[in-house]
């Protein structure tokens, strides 16, 4: 009962006497030390100078904090503010403690919570690159039919314009695709070596007529940062894009900095990040003063069609820009909080050697011509139908076949001796690289065309050796003839 009444006003020491009619200190120590609610609370056990040695001991045993036979009012009181003090300053510890255990598990929430966003938007980019591989498809064979059109047609009849609209408006579909592409990571780059301070640079008028009179722009390059290896056209396009990601927040105006710098990702650093590599980075922060955004917006940023407008038709939005920065290698982490502004941090790998991704041909250009035996496999009828037009109007013997198995078919007749294959890699049964490899194993030294709407990088993944020729859907005929000729190479042409 003593314990009890003693909880019921949350001391932080217990004064009790050593020896009192009716009082057990033993017990009543027993029972404080034994209850969750007491049992770090001080109890100063008060004794008359006659104490009982023996009774002290059982005291002290059964937990008293001390055992005081002071006269002295002023001993005892000091040695009860000891006791105060003590006991105040394990609540405080005990209270950073409970607040630290409560920050460990909202991260641990936090970090699951990241992991799983991150899967997600990989299984979306997964599904997104497949869409826009299917898509590209069917667009390298409007692209191609309407261009062969046009070339039929005399030139402002109603028939041509028909055709040259249904042309444009293919290519502005493959743009689409492409955004696609930029999302999963299967696009097609051209990245070369570049300072992120001449991008900067170049895009200050264009980033300040978007921005508008009422957003101030302060960009802050650092001198001496290294180069980095992106496709320049991509990374203006990151910036852009955040750029009126900011100014979609701060409808009132506000500042928009962008600064650049070098900086180390240690492995301490890294350890808590998902698949982040250490290195040398340079860094791109662009910050705002808008409102800033809660942590399951900043969770969702990046999925596609996501936005944070109240109004207006969404789009793939900033999953454009995710896609961009990992494709290029890098990194993207958004800093936000409600009412504070929000920060996006891009880590671009260090370029490590000079390197500089060949120019694609030109379109629109006189289509060369050849006398080349060509084998063409896809497993798509219309992108067989269009591309071998092209290539017999150039002048070239072209063998189709809808399968890789077909393809092995035709090269077993002894008579059939193709002088290039030109190959989708991505196919059902036997793929691209598979079928390569068989045919390479009888005849080393098959000039060898890959084709996919996927990106050089990502068929990689697929089996195809790096420095492969490739051609990326949807391609036009001009793409295709240039390519061949330049795949051939010293085969003799008209």
């Amino acid at each position: 009962m003593a314990a009890e009444t003693v909880r019921e006003n949350e001391p932080d020491l217990i004064v009790a006497p050593l020896s009192a009619p009716g009082f057990d200190p033993v017990a009543f120590l027993t029972e404080v030390r034994h209850d969750p609610a007491l049992s770090r609370v001080p109890v100063l056990l008060v004794a008359d100078q006659a104490r009982n040695s023996r009774q002290v001991a059982q005291a002290i045993e059964a937990g008293a904090d001390c055992v005081d036979a002071s006269v002295d009012p002023g001993v005892l009181v000091a040695t009860a503010s000891t006791l105060i003090k003590r006991r105040v300053r394990e609540r405080e510890t005990d209270a950073r403690h409970q607040a630290l255990e409560a920050r460990v598990a909202h991260l641990e929430a936090e970090l699951h919570a990241v992991h799983k966003n991150a899967h997600q938007i990989e299984a979306l980019g997964r599904l997104a690159g497949g869409v826009a591989h299917n898509f590209n498809n069917l667009l390298t064979v409007v692209l191609v039919s309407s261009e062969l059109l046009m070339g039929d047609l005399p030139e402002g009849s109603p028939e041509w314009v028909h055709a040259r609209e249904t042309h444009e408006a293919a290519s502005r579909a493959a743009g689409l695709t492409n955004q696609l592409l930029a999302f999963s990571r299967r696009q097609m780059l051209r990245p070369v070596n570049l300072n992120l301070n001449d991008v900067l640079a170049n895009l200050t008028d264009i980033l300040t007529n978007t921005l508008g009179n009422q957003i101030e722009l302060k960009i802050v390059p650092e001198d001496g940062i290294p180069p980095v290896y992106v496709d320049v056209t991509q990374m203006r396009r990151v910036v852009i894009d955040l750029a009126i990601h900011a100014r979609e927040g701060m409808p009132n105006g506000g500042l928009l900095v962008m600064e650049t710098r070098r900086v180390v990702l240690t492995e301490a650093y890294v350890a808590d990040r998902v698949n982040v590599r250490p290195g040398v980075y340079v860094l791109l922060s662009i910050s705002d003063t808008g409102p800033g955004m809660d942590v399951d917006t900043q969770l969702r940023l990046f999925e596609p069609f996501f936005t944070t407008k109240k109004h207006g038709n969404p789009d793939l939005g900033l999953s454009t820009v995710y896609g961009i920065v990992k494709q290029s290698g890098g990194y993207i982490w958004v800093y936000s909080e409600p009412g504070r502004g929000t920060t996006f941090k891009i880590y671009l790998p260090e370029a490590t050697a000079p390197r500089v991704r060949a120019a694609g041909a030109g379109v629109g250009q006189r289509l060369p011509r050849g006398q080349a035996s060509v084998l063409l496999v896809d497993d798509e009828a219309g992108v067989r139908s269009v591309a071998s037009r092209v290539l017999e109007g150039c002048g070239y013997h072209v063998t189709t076949a809808g399968s890789g198995e077909e393809a092995l078919a035709h090269c077993a007749d002894p008579t059939f001796e193709p002088d290039l294959v030109i190959t989708d890699v991505v196919m059902p049964g036997l793929n691209g690289d598979q079928l390569v490899a068989r045919l390479r194993a009888q005849r080393a030294g098959l000039r060898v065309l890959y084709m996919s709407g996927f990106s050089e990088e990502a068929v990689v993944h697929q089996g195809v050796a790096p420095g492969e020729h490739f051609l990326s859907k949807p391609f036009t005929p001009s793409d295709l003839a240039h390519k061949v000729r330049e795949v051939l190479g010293s085969v003799e042409s008209n």
